[in-house]
């Protein structure tokens, strides 16, 4: 029988004209178009498709040109530091790479057209921008599933901060989302960090929930918004801004730093997005263990685990990992949503038990 998830994803993943300024900063996201020359040469020749990444960090922008996303695909051409002015970017021979370099023209909220130096002759891209939608965005939750959290209140949580379940504290937004908790001292520390624990624990289960970051432009990796999925306590699939980045084992959909994520397959900032989650916990015939714990993950639609195991609990280094007693894997276990400092929001989230 065919896995819930696979049922939903009909496409890998859904592609249109944005007609409306889908992140805080416009600039922002992925645009799509074709290469112009009078001769193409491998691999244009066959398709001179480009698409182009555009992330803005403390140094400024960087549009990023490739044949893919979501696709661990090589760079033609990247320009870095850039700037804007008005609005817009604008390139003045600048850039470089193995295929694409000295950029002229401007990149604005509704395409990138410039000209540029392509194979040793004179080019031209014209790229519109384009919005990546989720197939799952909305997904109802099916017969038998509980509703974790369906925008009203925070019933089907504790709240836990340093190791003691409390009242949860985050906040239930009028557009039925929750955002972690902000609550900070007269010197803007933020005064505790409180996760939410699951009050019903699951052995193998299907899970969906969408969420979506804050636009930290002036942040860089592991200090963008930076949460996770954790099971039981133990087993973390990672959730991070990870827009812009190469997908590393800290990154988003990673399987928090044992295995990296197949592909990073992260929007925008801004953005609301889906994760769908199959997860199977520790399984023993006695005292025996049979198989480890696993997980199969898609991100806004896009696989990036497939039946991963958990070789230990992902808290712990490498090397105390290899001295894991694998008597100890979880053959129940909670959800929990990890506060990990930033006002990260979340909706629509659903666990389904399966057998």
């Amino acid at each position: 029988m065919k896995r819930l998830i696979a049922l939903v994803l009909t496409s890998f993943f859904t592609v249109c004209a944005c007609a409306e300024n889908i992140s805080v900063d416009p600039l922002v996201g992925f645009y799509k178009g074709k290469l112009e020359c009078a001769k193409y040469g491998y691999p244009l020749k066959g398709d001179n498709t480009v698409y182009a990444e555009v992330f803005r960090g403390p140094q400024g922008y960087r549009v990023k040109f490739q044949p893919a996303i979501f696709a661990r695909a090589e760079t033609y051409g990247m320009a870095d530091n850039l700037k804007a002015s008005g609005g817009k970017i604008l390139l003045s021979k600048v850039g470089g790479g193995e295929k694409f370099k000295d950029f002229q023209g401007s990149i604005t909220p509704e395409e990138i057209d410039v000209k540029l130096a392509y194979m040793g002759s004179e080019a031209r891209m014209k790229l519109e921008r384009i919005n990546v939608e989720s197939p799952t965005m909305g997904l109802k939750a099916p017969e038998g599933a509980l509703v974790l959290f369906d925008g009203k209140d925070l019933s089907n949580f504790w709240g836990v901060c340093g190791g003691k379940k409390i009242k949860p504290n985050w906040t239930v937004n009028p557009d039925a989302s929750m955002t972690i908790a902000q609550e900070k001292n007269s010197k803007g520390k933020k005064l505790r960090y409180v996760d939410l624990e699951s009050k019903q624990t699951f052995g193998k289960l299907v899970m969906h929930l969408e969420f979506k970051f804050p636009c930290q432009y002036e942040k860089l990796r592991q200090a963008r918004s930076n949460s996770g999925v954790i099971f039981g306590g133990l087993y973390e699939l990672q959730i991070l801004d990870s827009f812009g980045a190469e997908g590393a084992w800290d990154e988003c959909g990673s399987v928090y730093r044992q295995v990296p994520p197949m592909v990073n397959a992260c929007i925008e900032p801004g953005k609301w997005q889906t994760y769908d989650i199959e997860f199977t916990p520790a399984v023993y015939d006695g005292k025996k263990l049979v198989s480890l714990p696993k997980v199969s993950a898609w991100i806004n639609g896009i696989q990036v685990q497939k039946d991963t195991p958990f070789k230990y609990p992902t808290h712990m280094q490498p090397v105390q990992g290899a001295k894991f007693d694998q008597s100890k894997h979880a053959e129940k276990v909670f959800i929990k949503l990890q506060d990990h400092t930033d006002p990260i929001s979340f909706r629509n989230i659903w666990v389904k038990p399966l057998k």
